[in-house]
């Protein structure tokens, strides 16, 4: 099954392979990776010679894998063992939603690909069950979603890189964020609907049910924010300095970054050991494919349920 798998990967634009030559193949973009799906006949000499001179416009250099090495790196990625945030379940989407557009453009190579597809969300499917579900938290935002699970609306003091990265992970919360400046934040908001800026201003401080601190403020500039009888709920305080200069709130239950620090340390043993057993399995299951075992699900209803 797997002899005449081709996968052509790199960060960036793929200069290697021309404007033409590229609709010969399936294609699978995200923000992280650009990812060329193919058989062996797609490998000529001039792509050949463009990977060898690293022909690319940014980004990583494209790398060629084939047979065994590309179905166990596909497999590998959808199951999000490459992505930044280990054993996250989005990369397993966008690579289903593409498996399925794909099979609706009658293309030689999509025809060809159907096959790899159902395989590799088959296997995604059996590894995700076994080892990458409830990993917990192992980020800033993923456990700041994990700690205000019962909570709707969050307000973020800051609008900084910080911020931004948590930002994603509320997306089905009503966030807003407090700046000094709202007018420099807006631009780099945009993609975010759930998302509102506000000045930072007592009265709109207080609407909060949960304030997040991710802007570099003293604890006597933060409790001037908060009226005196508050009714925020939570304060994470993820400040560098939120230790040697604590908040003082005997209502509010407040969160250092020391203690988000040793939340997520905490969890890190048992996520990789997880990943390392998903490799394993993925080997396995690699090894199986290429030796001929084929599992032959029902469809895309079965496989995408």
């Amino acid at each position: 099954m797997l002899h005449d798998l081709v996968v052509l990967h790199t960060t960036g634009a793929l200069g290697a392979l021309d404007d033409s030559a590229k609709g010969a193949w399936t294609h699978w973009g995200t923000c992280l990776r650009q990812v060329y799906f193919g058989d062996r006949s797609l490998v000529t000499e001039s792509l050949q010679q463009g990977l060898a001179n690293g022909q690319n416009g940014s980004g990583t250099p494209p790398q060629l894998k084939e047979g065994q090495e590309a179905y166990q790196y596909i497999l590998e990625v959808i199951c999000g063992l490459h992505s930044p945030m280990l054993g996250e379940t989005e990369v397993l989407g966008q690579f289903r939603d593409m498996a399925i557009r794909s099979s609706e453009v009658s293309t030689e190579v999509n025809q060809k690909m159907k096959k790899f597809f159902l395989a590799w969300l088959s296997d995604a499917k059996v590894i995700r069950s076994k080892y990458l579900e409830n990993l917990g938290a192992q980020s800033y935002g993923s456990l700041i979603r994990k700690m205000t699970k019962d909570h709707n609306k969050i307000h973020m003091l800051g609008g900084g890189q910080l911020a931004q990265e948590i930002l994603p992970w509320l997306k089905h919360k009503e966030a807003q964020l407090l700046v000094r400046n709202p007018q420099k934040v807006v631009p780099l908001i945009e993609g975010f609907s759930h998302v509102k800026v506000a000045p930072l201003k007592e009265e709109v401080v207080s609407q909060a049910q949960v304030l997040v601190v991710a802007a570099p403020l003293s604890s006597q500039e933060i409790q001037n924010l908060l009226p005196g009888n508050t009714q925020i709920q939570m304060i994470i305080d993820l400040r560098g300095s939120s230790e040697a200069d604590p908040l003082k709130l005997s209502q509010t239950q407040v969160y250092t970054l020391q203690k988000f620090f040793s939340e997520i340390d905490a969890n890190q043993e048992k996520v990789l050991k997880k990943v390392k057993q998903a490799k394993q399995h993925i080997q396995q299951l690699t090894q199986d494919r290429w030796n001929g075992a084929d599992v032959r699900p029902f469809g895309w209803d079965d496989i995408c349920a």
